[in-house]
């Protein structure tokens, strides 16, 4: 399971406008937005505008710092995806997690578990701040190198 990506920051910072610019190293039609307002994991359908071909999976807005830790267990073996009236099926895309202006760094767990499982881009940050793992992560998700990205 690669590391789920979770990008936070204040109102206006920018965070779904960096999740816009990785998204945009893959196909439109490989990339699904979930909204996560209101995130309820056990909803069912919840992952029902995916699609075989999905690469990456977007969830927009979380307000609730621990919906990560479930989203990235049901993660693990793969996303199950249900569909009205269809064979469920699964896919194995990168996550990446947008959250709200509430949540900060404070609200993570900061155990080398959990560093093993996500990668945080703080949008509050200015770009001397972020450190060479941040950049280096974000590299691996765009198949880029450091010098490509912006920060």
């Amino acid at each position: 399971m690669e590391k789920i990506t979770v990008i936070i920051g204040k109102a206006d910072s920018g965070k779904t406008m960096k999740a816009k610019e990785i998204a945009s190293s893959y196909k439109k039609e490989n990339v699904t937005w979930i909204s996560g307002r209101y995130w309820k994991h056990d909803r069912p359908f919840l992952y029902r505008s995916c699609n075989l071909n999905t690469e990456l999976i977007i969830i927009d807005d979380c307000d609730d710092a621990s919906h990560i830790e479930s989203i990235y267990s049901s993660a693990v073996e793969g996303i199950k995806v249900d569909k009205p009236s269809k064979e469920p099926f699964y896919i194995h895309p990168k996550i990446i997690i947008g959250c709200s202006s509430e949540i900060s760094i404070d609200d993570f767990i900061q155990s080398n578990a959990f560093k093993r499982r996500v990668t945080i881009i703080d949008c509050n940050m200015t770009p001397k701040e972020t450190s060479k793992e941040v950049i280096n992560e974000l590299s691996k998700i765009l198949d880029a190198t450091p010098k490509k990205i912006k920060l």
